[in-house]
């Protein structure tokens, strides 16, 4: 199995308890890493995009994009790109239909 979304290193790791593999990467985008996620009805991607080391982390957000996008949005972008100088995590969740192509 291959990441599509490869501008950095891929690893791979086995999810406890469930025996799943999960796909890490590197990204090179600005986000902190991308992981590909299994679920019921495929695969998901989550790009993170974290806090610098010298912010404290205070919450996470999580969004997804609507049926006629993607997570490359503007107004995700803008989100993930402002609020980790805030302390929060920002989590772009990529549905499954739009991973599988």
């Amino acid at each position: 199995m291959t990441d599509e979304a490869t501008d950095g290193a891929t690893r791979r790791e086995t999810v406890p308890g469930d025996g799943a593999t999960r796909r890490e990467t590197v990204p090179t985008d600005g986000a902190t890493r991308r992981e590909t996620v299994p679920t019921d009805a495929g695969d998901a991607r989550v790009t993170w995009y974290e806090p610098d080391a010298g912010t404290e982390p205070r919450t996470v957000l999580a969004l997804g994009h609507g049926a006629g996008g993607g997570i490359e949005a503007r107004d995700l972008r803008a989100l993930a790109g402002a609020l980790p100088a805030r302390g929060v995590t920002v989590a772009l969740v990529e549905q499954p239909w739009r991973v599988a192509g």
